[in-house]
C-alpha cells in the first residue's frame, strides 16, 4: 500500500500497478452498548492481545482510548477484528475466533458478516 500512496502523492499513480492477493479478508466491527443511536464510553476492553495472537487475525482500534493504563471504549464502533484466510470460510472463522477472545461490557456485533461472500462464490 505504501508504494501506491507515495506514487499518488508524487503524481505517478498512473504509472503504478496493483496486484491483488489471493487471500480473503473479513472484518467484524465490535460496537459499544447503545450503538448506533448512542454509545457508552469508559468500559475496559479485555482480550485484544489474545485475539491478535491468533494466526491470521488483526485488531484495528477505532473508538478506543487509554484510561489508567487500560484500553477502554470511547465511541460507537470500538474495534474491527479482521480475519485473513485462503478463502472466505477460513477468513470468517478466523475473524470470529478473534471476536470470541475480546470482551467489554455492552459489546455487540453482527453474526452474519461474510455470508454474502459465501453465496456469491458458489
Amino acid at each position: 500500500m505504501l508504494p501506491l500512496l507515495v506514487a499518488a502523492a508524487t503524481g505517478r499513480l498512473a504509472q503504478s500497478s496493483v496486484r491483488l492477493g489471493s487471500e480473503r479478508l473479513v472484518g467484524v466491527v465490535l460496537a459499544s452498548s447503545g450503538y448506533p443511536e448512542s454509545s457508552s464510553s469508559g468500559q475496559p476492553i479485555n482480550g485484544v492481545d489474545a485475539a491478535e495472537a491468533l494466526p491470521g487475525v488483526a485488531v484495528y482500534h477505532a473508538g478506543t482510548a487509554t484510561q489508567d493504563e487500560r484500553v477502554v471504549t470511547a465511541g460507537g464502533r470500538v474495534l474491527t477484528v479482521v480475519g485473513r484466510g485462503a478463502n472466505f470460510p477460513d477468513a470468517i472463522a478466523r475473524a470470529y475466533a478473534g471476536v470470541r477472545k475480546i470482551s467489554f461490557e455492552g459489546m455487540q456485533f453482527r453474526s452474519d458478516i461474510g455470508r454474502k461472500a459465501l453465496v456469491h462464490q458458489e
